[in-house]
């Protein structure tokens, strides 16, 4: 795929991210578009947070995935440090059977988590004052990402990777040939590519309908 061109609209983490990951793969050459500048979204405000084991397979799955992955970008992003701190959940009496009943699909999915008393909690954490009969669920994986960290360090290596990142240049049109998209044009230029990836919601129900 060393010829290969992919148009990527929306420079926010899940943009940068396919980029990052593509480049690894020496996809070819790869442009991020945004119609601001880098993180101008949703991104800015959350980069990546990871609160609590969830209630699906496919979700304690995911997370797993994910938690392994900010590890790593750890390790890959110079000036970015995933904040391996654990998660804690409060339950109270009525709440906490239902979480309970997933502890089955916790252990079964070998996801890690300890269930902790008022007491326990206070030892653990001296400024915690959980309320009578609250019940901790203590997620040792868990962490946050500070989005003004994690964002322009994946930005920055994509761009030591070759990405092309064009802020304040606005997709307006997509590009159709016969039955399948041929690239983009933005406010400034029309860009051919094998391939279009769409990480900005604005585009979804155009693209669904087949622009």
């Amino acid at each position: 795929m060393a010829s290969a061109t992919v148009a990527i609209i929306g420079a926010g983490v899940t943009g940068l991210s396919t980029a990052y990951h593509l480049a690894l793969r020496k996809f070819g050459r790869i442009v991020v578009l945004d119609k601001g500048p880098v993180g101008d979204g949703s991104s800015s405000r959350a980069a990546a947070i990871v609160t609590g084991l969830l209630w699906s397979a496919t979700g304690v799955r995911a997370r797993k995935l994910a938690l392994q992955r900010y590890r790593e970008l750890s390790q890959e992003l110079p000036g970015y440090k995933f904040a391996d701190c654990g998660c804690l959940n409060w339950f109270d009496q009525e709440s906490w059977p239902a979480r309970q009943e997933l502890l089955k699909l916790y252990d079964r999915e070998e996801a890690p988590y300890e269930v902790l008393n008022g007491e326990q909690m206070k030892q653990r954490w001296p400024d915690l004052q959980p309320p009578e009969g609250f019940i901790g669920l203590h997620d040792p994986l868990g962490g946050y990402s500070e989005p003004h960290e994690f964002v322009p360090a994946l930005a920055n290596q994509c761009r030591r990777l070759g990405v092309e990142i064009l802020e304040g240049e606005a997709v307006v049109k997509i590009l159709k040939s016969s039955d399948r998209i041929g690239g983009v044009v933005t406010s400034k230029r029309r860009i051919d590519a094998d391939a279009v990836v769409c990480t900005s919601y604005a585009w979804t129900n155009l693209v669904l309908d087949g622009i």
